[in-house]
């Protein structure tokens, strides 16, 4: 019984330390995902940098095609 309980009571402490392991590369993660944008402190991840980098490639093939545009205009 007593080897039982010691057995059991292991598990668990085995268990709490994988769990806040967890947790704390949990944190870490969102502190690194962090950023500061116009002095707001913000949470978005990758989320938003692949928004971002979506509308930038939009802008710039807009920007491409007015070049185009006004070459063959002249």
């Amino acid at each position: 019984m007593k080897e039982k309980r010691e057995r059991e009571r292991k598990k668990k402490g085995k268990k709490k330390a994988k769990n806040e392991r967890k947790n704390r590369i949990k944190e870490l993660k969102k502190e690194k995902q962090k950023k500061v944008i116009g002095g707001k402190e913000t949470n978005k991840g990758k989320k938003n940098v692949k928004e971002r980098r979506k509308i930038r490639k939009n802008e710039e093939h807009k920007e491409r095609e007015k070049i185009e545009e006004n070459k063959r205009g002249k």
